[in-house]
């Protein structure tokens, strides 16, 4: 993709993001909220990182984006749960869990949502990936 042409689509999907404000979920029996931290995790690679990922791989999560409203609407069940400590700055240990989601959006693609849960906080969208990727389907 030429570069005009990915800072236009780059500046597309963040509108598209900032307009999600957030979506019930069945499988999680709660509410996924879109912060800032979401769409900056689409674009580097990391949540506190400063360094981005390449073209290929933003454009392919940002294309992925579209269905994530589809997929946290539509999963029925959570694919994979993982669970790791984290720490504040205090020391005081809360609990991570990241929730996988996936929906079959036709017979060539599976698109997968994450989403991160830190302690008792909220439900929030941290990156979505296509699972079964074809040229056709992409």
């Amino acid at each position: 993709m030429h570069d005009n042409n990915f800072k236009k689509f780059k500046l597309n999907s963040k509108k598209f993001y900032y307009s999600l404000d957030k979506i019930y979920s069945p499988a999680l029996n709660d509410y996924v909220y879109f912060t800032s931290n979401g769409f900056h995790h689409l674009i580097y690679i990391s949540s506190s990182s400063k360094r981005p990922r390449n073209h290929k791989e933003q454009y392919l999560k940002l294309w992925c984006l579209n269905y994530v409203p589809f997929v946290i609407q539509n999963a029925y069940k959570v694919s994979q749960t993982r669970t790791y400590v984290n720490f504040d700055r205090n020391g005081s240990s809360f609990d991570v869990l990241i929730y996988e989601l996936q929906a079959i959006i036709n017979t060539q693609l599976i698109i997968k949502v994450l989403v991160k849960k830190s302690g008792n906080g909220q439900l929030k969208f941290l990156s979505t990936m296509p699972i079964r990727k074809n040229k056709k389907a992409l």
